[in-house]
């Protein structure tokens, strides 16, 4: 009768009080114990609620008596330690790019005091091939066979489907979405954070992983989200998710660098044209001005020559016809083509006839 009140008594304070929380206890991860991936980093976070100070040990998983040796914080160890006090003592452990070595049983405990500690055990698997369900049979007598099944589970995992992805209007796009865990990760995808898209007739899905949409089109450029979540120790609802950037290009794309390339020769071609036609327009005219040069230069000796030649003849040569011989040359002077006969023999040409 004694134990049977105390019993009851018991389960009235456990019901009313709930269950004590630990003064040394990790809080983060809250699904214990963890299973991590290959490659994958490590978080745990430990809290001493009364602010005593706390370290962090680790037992090998091959070691059968789990003697714990405490963590250093050092690049030799690849851990990392964060301590925060705020009236509780929280102490951090992180590490990157876990490997199958990292695996065991890490405990946090008070470094000096009476509390007990918390340990948590540390799975690091080689991939996702080795989470799921794992079955123990033996058979008795060789009648009866037993079974038993054992479950590691994991959180779910996904694998990055890349940046972005280009493709031409028209085409057929197909994402696939590598997930893995245990439980198995539900999928869901996501078009700019909307469902509604899947309503879409071009929009199918080959299986639970890979989205395909045929013909894709230029309303189809946005960001594609695969969310992967799943009920992990049947507690705690864990979801991850990546994302992937679709570019469409319109279907005369390719031919718009050809018209381009094509409009720059075009308009190379139309400078080069004027500015040669220009210049040559501006030799022209130097060569007409030096010409008109030439000629009133050719003219002007001439002139000078038949005033030389007049004025040692001019006794015997009556003034009046040698003014009017200069006049008449003067003016064919100015008639004649440089670029036809030479200035010196024209000149000796109008002396002859002179003479006669």
């Amino acid at each position: 009768m004694r134990e049977s009140v105390i019993l009851t008594s018991c389960y009235f304070l456990c019901y009313v009080l709930g269950p004590v929380k630990p003064k040394t206890h990790i809080t983060y991860p809250q699904v214990l114990p963890v299973y991590l991936k290959s490659g994958s980093d490590l978080d745990l976070m430990c809290e001493q609620s009364e602010g005593f100070r706390v370290v962090w040990s680790k037992s090998d998983p091959t070691d059968l008596n789990r003697e714990y040796k405490v963590i250093d914080s050092s690049s030799e160890t690849g851990f990392l330690i964060l301590a925060r006090v705020n009236g509780v003592y929280f102490l951090q452990l992180k590490k990157k790019d876990v490997q199958t070595w990292d695996s065991g049983s890490y405990k946090c405990s008070v470094q000096s005091g009476t509390d007990m500690p918390f340990a948590v055990d540390v799975y690091v698997l080689e991939g996702e091939q080795d989470v799921g369900e794992y079955i123990c049979q033996f058979e008795l007598n060789q009648q009866n066979i037993f079974n038993h099944s054992v479950y590691i589970h994991s959180y779910p995992q996904i694998k990055p489907m890349g940046r972005s992805k280009n493709l031409a209007e028209g085409n057929t796009l197909e994402i696939v979405c590598k997930t893995w865990g245990w439980p198995a990760p539900n999928v869901t995808w996501l078009k700019e954070g909307d469902t509604s898209f899947m309503l879409d007739r071009r929009i199918s899905f080959p299986d639970n992983n890979t989205l395909s949409i045929d013909p894709v089109n230029i309303s189809d450029r946005a960001v594609y989200v695969c969310r992967a979540s799943s009920l992990v120790n049947e507690t705690m609802l864990v979801t991850v998710e990546t994302s992937i950037l679709l570019r469409v290009r319109g279907k005369f794309a390719a031919v718009y660098p050809f018209i381009g390339l094509l409009l720059e020769v075009l308009v190379l071609s139309i400078f080069i044209f004027s500015y040669e036609r220009t210049r040559q327009r501006r030799r022209l005219e130097q060569e007409r001005l030096e010409n008109s040069n030439s000629n009133q230069q050719a003219a002007n000796s001439i002139a000078q020559a038949v005033q030389r030649r007049t004025s040692s003849h001019g006794a015997s040569n009556n003034p009046d016809d040698s003014a009017l011989r200069q006049k008449r040359l003067h003016q064919q002077s100015q008639h004649q083509q440089p670029q036809h006969q030479q200035p010196h023999q024209q000149l000796q040409l109008r002396l002859h006839q002179s003479h006669h």
